[in-house]
Formats: C-alpha cells, structure tokens, sequence
C-alpha cells in the first residue's frame, strides 16, 4: 500500500511539472551555423546549438539556418521544428488508453528533439571563404515576424562574426536577446575586443536588440528560456 501510494505521488508530481512546461510562455529561437571553411569550431557549436534542441519545451520553437556566402535566401533555411504540446493528461488514473495517448504525445516532442539534433549533425562544412552575416541577420528579422508576436526570441550565432559583405539594410530586432555562441575570431585579443565592440554598436543601436552577449569557446552556455 505505501508501496502503491509513493508511486502515485511521483506520477502526480512528475504531470505537474510536465503540465507546468507545457503552459510555459512559448519562445522562438533561431540560430545559425557557419558552415565557411573559415570557421573550425563547427563540431563544439553543434554540440552547443544540440544542447539547445534538448531543452526546448512544448510549444518552443526553433530556425535552423546556415551562414554561408549568401546566407538570405531559402536555400540557407535548414528547418523549422516546434516541439509538440502533449495532449491534455487523463483525469482518471485508471484511463490506460488515456494515459497510453498522453505518453505518446510527450514521445512526439522527444522524437522532435532527435530528429531536430540528426539534421544538425548532418550538415557539412562548405569551401566558402567568405559569410554573409548580415544576409543571415535579415533572414532571422523574418522569421521572427512569421512567429507569434509574444513569444519570447533567441538568435543564436555560432560563427567568426567576420563579415564579408554589408548590407545597408539593418533588420530590426527588436526585443530579441543575441547569444554569439562558440566565439572564436583569432589570436589578437585588441582585435577581437574591437570586433566584439562595433558588433554590440550595430546589433544595439542600429538594430535594436534587447541584449547582446558573446560566449568563447569552453564557456559553459545554458540558454535560459524562462
């Protein structure tokens, strides 16, 4: 009887906190991988942006896109996945086939995550020397806009953030928090402290970010998506 008992407090503790993530504010993240011959971090940021995948919650949302030469169109966009939301939990603790369809409905959003994670994997890096971060950045100002307008928006890059090309079209981001994760953009520390400073400048005052941070390489990342 305790036996039965203890086990029925764990099952009822674990649904209220799935039913807790499942009604969480939804989030949008995008982020964007550099596939350019130039950037050699590519596995650590998949194991980062792969981390992400995995703690997204039911309703999240994630763009997959690539920063190649011309990183804008189409031809750059990898996925977009939403983790789906499970079904509505059994009010009748004996309900098998009730709760044999929820549990299959939180299977749906694990097997999301993994499908979501293999198609990260499998991109490959490209010859390009060149990367088309600003095309990217436009690409992304879109992609929020097709979201719902009050779900909470990450933009993750995993690159050099050495343009090679400038667009005198700025997107607006606002409201948008920028992680650059994977950072890494050479062996001159004034260099790079420059480019971190005029990449703050653009993304702040002309693009209208909420935040911009930038995570080095080895600097344990968690994205916070409360």
């Amino acid at each position: 009887m305790k036996r039965s008992l203890c086990t029925g407090l764990v099952l009822w503790l674990m649904v209220q906190a799935i039913a807790g993530i499942a009604n969480a504010e939804p989030a949008v993240v995008v982020a964007g991988m550099d596939l350019t011959a130039t950037y050699n971090n590519q596995p650590e940021a998949k194991m980062i942006i792969a981390k992400v995948i995995n703690s997204l919650r039911p309703g999240d949302v994630i763009h997959l896109h690539t920063i190649v030469k011309r990183s804008y169109g189409p031809e750059s966009s990898v996925f977009r996945a939403e983790i789906p939301r499970p079904i509505d939990k059994p009010k009748n603790q004996y309900d098998r086939r009730g709760w044999f369809l929820y549990k299959q409905s939180l299977r749906k959003a694990r097997l999301a995550k993994i499908w979501a994670i293999k198609s990260l994997a499998a991109l490959k890096q490209t010859q390009a020397l060149k990367r088309d971060l600003y095309g990217f950045l436009n690409a992304a100002e879109e992609k929020f806009n097709n979201e719902a307008p009050k779900a909470k928006r990450f933009l993750l890059i995993a690159s050099t953030m050495q343009p090679s090309w400038h667009y005198q079209t700025l997107p607006d981001l606002a409201g948008v928090e920028i992680h650059v994760v994977g950072f890494s953009a050479g062996q001159d520390p004034d260099y790079v402290r420059r480019l971190v400073r005029s990449w703050k400048k653009v993304l702040l005052n002309s693009c209208h970010a909420k935040s911009v941070s930038f995570f080095p390489l080895g600097v344990n990342y968690q994205l916070k998506l409360d």
